[in-house]
């Protein structure tokens, strides 16, 4: 049998393609291109892209079908259409003019394909149906469909111990979520298993598990396999066959399966995308260290919070014996060497000595060698009971009973090995301290009434994050070519500006390039986003912030970039938000990740997210994010090493560029305050309060004194919400000759109406309004903040003073209104500076080299 995928409309995911794909190799059948088809031959399969067969249909039956056929995804409304025509579409018209409800599989002998005008399209088909005598419904060809991503999760076993249980509780919380999950069981325990659930396949008895687990995931439709506690060797044979793979590592390296050394790179050979994800911050860096070139991700255990009992947790109490003034420490956990259960009576004693009538009480699968209780089937009240939970493991990934202990209240005292240190409220200890250094632990942690676990460490911020990064993993699993560029808006401002320049400047250079943006509207959209569009820049409107989550809107730009993922990705004064849940995705290597943001509302920005960073993710600080990025971008020297610290990954510094306008022969006079003898002072920028424009205003009031044949005019538009501020400035320039000019789209011509230009360099940067008002020949008086030092050298291109120094400000303005020689000699000399410092052609260059782009064209 032949089969041909019909064309994937654009924005198909590319994980839909492959789940058919393997569907129909699975069945035994040839895929062959369109390009290769010759109608007439023999009998063909066109499929939909995304169907699949939980069971092979039976060919026999296909090559005895003399008409063309159809199988369609059993819906509702499909199976009440079908049952009142008895599968002969003669009789049904109720399709037309509803293209979402054509076959998913057509089935069409070598006679029917000699139709006069055939067409290999399903479209085409549907349309010419109805002039088919004979066209039949045969239920053995009706697919299934899911047009969201599907996952198989494998274990190894089901005996009860922590992996086993993140296994069992990801199955169950994932398709609570609404992301389809089976669990395959590849092995038999050595001790007590949990009960198997329901969805899950049994393949412990099949000799080769790792096949039969490849035909159990193609059946289910299976997109991605996510494994646990297998072998690197295993990891490696899924791959081969062509499947997406997650690997879960729930210890740090003592606990490993073998192998882990064999596991290869993204884009080895023909092998699948591969994604290791560590139970904690600690497991994954571990293994980056050991496996750089494969991608890895942190994802934390989480557990799900049992209501509180606190009768069955005083009947604990009662059975064990507890003194009422007794310190019942608990330790729970099976008795392997790990453990290391034998430093606990030496800890109790410790205790004791103090004066403190401590009882120890193990729990866990064989602790009744040790007096123990051995393996207690319900633990939430045993751990409610105690009054601290003790553990001195020598290895570990991140302890679920620790997290269940927190989750009731009880405070927990643990070696510092693995995730323990991650998890506020778990009181650490070095793993070689002795019995008295656990001892002043445990006298800390009681001491604290208030013990909670926190919100990243539940179940349901687990498989959020691991389907979160299941379809990253399927949604950009391959690099592509070109850029793209993610800002909050194309609205007015020194940095929107730069990124539209460099985006058409990108696009001059042969390059592909796109944008996205969080705050925009597409029904009302900003004059500098209609501008890019109108110049042939793709820019996608992502759902709002404030009106989606971001990863809602994430989702959404990693949907539209399925099959066509770009070279390199910019942040580019992104929400903080948004930019660690991007990095977080781009799991791939191929991919670049640069930030563009530095400055200081950049540190103001990344400080307020990790004083409340998300749900879940494992980043809380600058030094977390700076190990996701390639490199971060600076506008000016004296940043780099301040970004360094923050971030910890390479940076550059990139100064902004502006182009020159014509040069003017003399300055413009037919300006009406030129007439009147006015010297004019231009300002540009944003009227928000972090702009500190009432400084400029408080200066010029001070010039206005001495000096009234002036005029200050004031160019940009107001900054969202900031209209009281506004209304503050102009009552503030109430008297004085200060001209609000509003956003000002003939810049040019602001210029030449202007003697120089004057500026607050607030916040610090590259600014663009300096840089553009020397580029028309302008002298510069600026404030000494930032990158505006790197463009105003004072006595040459113009003047600087202190930041904040009204007084300073007001001479300086006065020493250029008084001389209008030296206005024009420092204008010349700034222009001729930017020509030198700061051209576009320059920070083209510069940024091409750290986004690791080469131009298409010279």
């Amino acid at each position: 049998m032949r089969v041909i995928l019909e064309q994937p409309a654009e924005g198909v995911p590319a994980w839909l393609v492959e789940r058919t794909r393997r569907a129909v190799r699975h069945c035994g059948w040839t895929l062959v291109e369109r390009s290769e088809f010759t109608p007439g031959e023999d009998a063909v399969l066109l499929v939909k892209a995304g169907a699949w067969w939980p069971a092979p249909p039976d060919s026999a039956v296909l090559r005895d079908c003399p008409v063309p056929v159809f199988g369609v995804k059993q819906d509702t409304e499909w199976r009440r259409s079908l049952s009142r025509c008895g599968g002969a579409m003669g009789q049904l018209r109720w399709w037309q003019g509803r293209p979402g409800k054509r076959p998913e599989v057509w089935y069409l002998p070598a006679q029917s394909q000699r139709e006069r005008g055939f067409q290999l399209c399903s479209r085409w088909l549907w349309q010419r149906a109805k002039h088919w005598r004979e066209l039949y419904h045969l239920p053995a060809l009706d697919p299934a469909w899911d047009d969201r991503p599907r996952m198989v999760q494998a274990v190894t076993s089901l005996q009860i111990g922590g992996a086993e249980q993140v296994a069992l509780d990801l199955h169950q919380e994932l398709n609570a979520q609404g992301q389809t999950c089976l669990l395959a069981v590849l092995g038999r325990g050595t001790r007590q298993t949990y009960a198997m659930p329901g969805w899950a396949v049994d393949l412990s008895g099949v000799e080769d598990r790792i096949e039969a687990l490849h035909i159990a995931a193609v059946s289910f439709g299976s997109d991605l396999l996510h494994l646990h506690l297998v072998t690197g060797e295993a990891v490696e044979a899924c791959r081969e066959r062509g499947w997406p793979v997650m690997l879960t590592l729930h210890n740090t390296q003592e606990g490993w399966a073998p192998g882990m050394a064999v596991l290869q790179p993204n884009h080895a050979g023909s092998r699948s995308e591969l994604l290791v994800l560590g139970c904690s911050s600690a497991v994954t860096a571990q293994f980056a260290e050991e496996n750089p070139a494969v991608p890895s991700r942190c994802v934390w255990n989480g557990i799900l919070p049992r209501r509180r009992d606190p009768a069955a947790a005083a009947a604990w109490r009662a059975r064990l014996g507890m003194p009422p003034q007794g310190l019942l420490v608990l330790a729970l956990a099976n008795a392997r060497a790990q453990k290391r259960l034998e430093l606990m009576p030496p800890i109790i004693e410790a205790l004791r000595a103090r004066g403190v009538p401590a009882v120890l009480a193990m729990a866990g699968a064989g602790t009744e060698a040790l007096g123990g209780l051995g393996l207690v089937a319900e633990a939430g009240s045993l751990l409610e009971a105690a009054d601290v939970l003790l553990s001195t493991s020598a290895h570990e990934g991140l302890s679920l009973s620790q997290l269940e202990s927190l989750a009731a209240g009880t405070p927990v005292v643990a070696s510092r090995v693995g995730g323990a240190g991650e998890v506020e409220g778990i009181f650490t200890v070095d793993a070689d301290a002795g019995p008295e250094a656990y001892a002043d632990a445990i006298h800390r942690a009681v001491a604290v009434k208030d013990h909670r676990l926190p919100g990243s460490f539940h179940r349901n911020a687990m498989a959020r994050r691991v389907g979160w990064l299941g379809r990253s993993l399927l949604h950009l699993g391959s690099s592509g070519e070109g850029l793209l560029l993610l800002t909050n808006n194309f609205s007015m401002g020194g940095a929107q500006s730069s990124a539209r320049r460099l985006l058409l400047a990108m696009k001059a250079c042969g390059l592909r390039v796109m944008a996205a943006v969080v705050e925009e509207d597409e029904r009302r959209p900003t004059a500098g986003l209609q501008a890019l569009r109108a110049a042939g820049v793709e820019v996608l409107v992502l759902r709002r912030s404030g009106v989606a989550e971001p990863e809602d809107a994430c989702e959404e730009l990693m949907k539209a970039l399925a099959g066509r993922p770009p070279e390199c990705v910019v942040f580019w004064n992104l929400i903080a938000s948004y930019k660690v849940l991007l990095a977080d995705a781009l799991v791939d290597t191929g991919t670049r990740v640069v930030d563009v943001s530095p400055g200081e509302m950049f540190y103001d920005s990344m400080e307020r997210y990790f004083h409340s960073p998300r749900t879940g993710l494992p980043y809380r600080s600058g030094l977390d994010y700076g190990q996701l990025l390639d490199a971060v971008v600076v506008k000016h020297a004296a940043e780099g090493q301040r970004a360094r610290d923050f971030l910890g990954c390479s940076v550059a510094v990139v100064r902004n560029g502006v182009a020159l306008p014509p040069e003017q022969s003399g300055r413009w006079r037919g300006d009406q305050g030129r007439k009147r003898g006015r010297v004019i002072i231009g300002t540009a920028t944003r009227l928000a309060a972090h702009k500190r424009v009432e400084d400029l205003l408080d200066a010029f009031a001070i010039l206005h004194a001495s000096h009234p044949r002036v005029e200050l005019r004031v160019a940009g538009g107001v900054d969202g919400h900031q209209d009281g501020y506004v209304r503050a400035l102009k009552r503030r320039a109430h008297g004085l000759p200060v001209r609000w000019l509003g956003p000002v789209s003939d810049v040019s011509g602001f210029h030449r109406g202007c003697d120089f230009f004057a500026m607050i360099s607030e916040p610090a940067g590259c600014p663009n309004a300096s840089l553009e008002a020397m580029a028309a020949g302008l002298a510069v008086v600026a404030t000494d903040v930032g990158g505006a030092g790197e463009q105003v050298i004072t006595g040459k291109t113009g003047l600087l003073v202190p930041p904040r120094d009204v007084a300073a400000m007001a001479a300086a303005l006065a020493e250029l209104v008084t001389d209008g020689e030296r206005r024009e000699a420092l204008g010349r000399a700034a222009r001729q500076h930017v020509s030198q410092q700061f051209s576009m052609e320059q920070m083209v260059a510069s940024y091409l080299q750290v986004f690791g782009l080469t131009a298409r064209i010279s």
